[in-house]
């Protein structure tokens, strides 16, 4: 039997599906947002370092540094992969 419920010319379950497909869709938008903005981020980072490195191999003194450890990020990174592998080894098998 149909609901009764009427709202705005629908019936309650219509609706229903109607706000969570948004909800649904609110959230992706927020993951990808959240996604693009960390990989700007680090891009923009990336990109100013990049240049930055260049002026000061050309120029005879070096007084700025750059905006990020790379040597640092490379080694966390490179912890990080590893623990995951030995986790996913050890969840899989």
């Amino acid at each position: 039997m149909a609901p009764i419920y009427r709202l705005a010319g629908r019936n309650f379950r219509d609706n229903r599906r109607v706000l969570l497909r948004g909800k649904w869709r609110f959230i992706m938008r927020l993951l990808l947002g959240i996604v693009l903005g960390a990989v700007l981020t680090v891009g923009g980072a990336y990109i100013y370092d990049s240049h930055n490195a260049l002026e000061v191999a050309n120029a005879q003194t070096s007084a700025q540094r750059p905006l990020v450890n790379w040597d640092t990020v490379n080694t966390k990174w490179q912890s990080l992969t590893e623990r995951a592998r030995s986790e996913w080894s050890r969840l899989a098998g």
